[in-house]
């Protein structure tokens, strides 16, 4: 109140300056704007209306002259970059996103919850810490996060998970598709719809060429890259569904929350996540059947305990969720802990889950944990937990972004939390430039303990492969 009353009693600067200062504004007229200010004119007057006037206009030179005169860039949410991106005004939006004045679109509780899974990890032991190369595509994640929001992640943060896009000819993923569609659904490619991602007036982000989804200079290869991307997850749906990950993905569709790719297959929204799930947890439901453990579907069974690390925003886990009676945690680092945390929460807004927090014995969570059918903890709590505990553990492309001691370390705890089932998907030969390494097959060697039950090449997605491991009986 005291403010605005402060705001009203303020000397008024004089209207034919200020209206010379919109007008220079708009026109781009530097020289007018300077003139206009000697005259009395205020560029941060009525919540720097001069800059979005300029900014809706394209006047970069007139953006650039009143904040530095004193404009406020983030006056009224960030108008001048809202206008900006509504008028598909790129240089302007480009100046101003490069100066850090777009708004900033991550909530203060999301932050906080950021902050104290990485405060956990700090005074965790050094083996947990994020190798370089997660401390880099982190700190790239969190940004992303706060100039598009959580609502879009699978539009920004997704394409640094498990989402590849065929960026040219040489792609071994074309000739992959190629060979899938021979043995599948020869149709289901044909069948797929795709809009343009990166052609989105509600998202300023696709105007920028830095930031597409589907990358390059001219609209045609562009255009070669949606279509090579469609059909490679047709012919991936065309194969799957024609195998035992069929009936994982019967009745599915891709979840709208996260702003997905816009792609459907026969009218029905699908994705490339999906469909590895799909294989994924179908090999997973083998393996444990394998080891006397089936994933139940009847309500009324003991639900086993899933865990995960390294799980994304848990696509996985809300594919197990809606097909399988089983309780399912992850553990994982920020800020993918946090995403995969406020997405299946939302996705399952009826289950018990157990958020992340600090704690320093299990005894201290062992009650709250049992009635929980979700729970997330940060990747050093694993050690917390009882031997045996898990049913089966899963882990999807994340050891091989680690460092050698860690994959050790990880793969030794896996054994024994696990009572059951290890499911593991890789990369054959991972160069990690960050961390510089290069990771092979006798990277992944599980304790004394395990047996390998299946090591097969993964059937989408080529370089990477899958082992199942069973614990070994006495």
């Amino acid at each position: 109140m005291a403010q605005a009353e402060a705001a009203l009693s303020a000397p008024q600067p004089p209207a034919a300056a200020q209206d010379a200062l919109l007008a220079a504004a708009r026109a781009d007229d530097r020289a007018g704007i300077q003139a206009a200010i000697a005259n009395g004119a205020d560029p941060a007057a009525a919540d720097s209306r001069a800059l979005r006037v300029a900014a809706e206009a394209g006047a970069l030179n007139a953006v650039m002259l009143l904040i530095e005169r004193g404009a406020d860039p983030s006056a009224d949410g960030h108008a001048a970059f809202r206008a900006a991106v509504a008028a598909r005004h790129y240089p302007v939006q480009k100046h101003l996103h490069e100066s850090g004045h777009q708004p900033d679109l991550l909530a203060p509780e999301r932050r906080a919850e950021i902050a104290a899974m990485r405060a956990e990890l700090d005074a965790a032991p050094e083996i947990y810490r994020p190798s370089r190369f997660w401390e880099t595509f982190g700190d790239a994640n969190v940004s992303w996060l706060s100039w598009a929001g959580l609502e879009n992640f699978k539009r920004t943060i997704n394409q640094n998970y498990f989402n590849f896009v065929i960026r040219g000819f040489r792609d071994p993923r074309i000739r992959r598709s190629l060979a899938l569609w021979r043995r599948g659904d020869m149709l289901a490619p044909l069948r797929t719809a795709l809009a343009d991602p990166d052609d989105d007036p509600a998202l300023w982000f696709s105007m920028d060429p830095r930031y597409r989804i589907f990358p390059g200079e001219r609209a045609d290869a562009r255009r070669l890259k949606r279509l090579l991307y469609r059909l490679m997850v047709g012919a991936q749906w065309g194969y799957a569904e024609r195998r035992p990950s069929g009936a994982w993905l019967q009745g599915m569709q891709e979840p709208a929350l996260g702003n997905p790719i816009p792609l459907t297959l026969r009218g029905r929204p699908v994705s490339q996540d999906l469909v590895n799930s799909a294989c994924e947890a179908a090999d997973l439901e083998a393996a444990m059947a394998a080891a006397g453990r089936p994933l139940p579907q009847d309500a009324a069974a003991a639900p086993p305990v899933v865990a995960e690390l390294g799980a994304g925003y848990g696509r996985l886990g809300w594919l197990l969720l809606s097909k399988r009676r089983l309780r399912y945690m992850i553990f994982d680092i920020p800020p993918t802990l946090m995403v995969a945390q406020w997405y299946l929460s939302r996705l399952f807004p009826d289950r018990k889950v157990f958020r992340f927090r600090h704690f320093d014995s299990f005894a201290q969570i062992e009650a709250e944990l049992a009635e929980a059918e979700i729970a997330f903890f940060s990747a050093n709590q694993l050690e917390l937990m009882p031997d045996g505990m898990i049913d089966a553990f899963v882990s999807i492309s994340a050891l091989h972004e680690m460092t050698r001691p860690q994959i050790a370390h990880y793969l030794s705890l896996m054994g024994a939390k696990t009572r059951s089932a290890v499911y593991l998907k890789l990369q054959r030969i991972y160069r990690n430039p960050f961390d510089e390494m290069v990771l092979e097959r006798d990277a992944y060697a599980m304790p004394p303990g395990w047996r390998l039950w299946r090591e097969a090449d993964d059937p989408l997605n080529p370089g990477f492969f899958t082992l199942s491991l069973l614990r070994e009986t006495p």
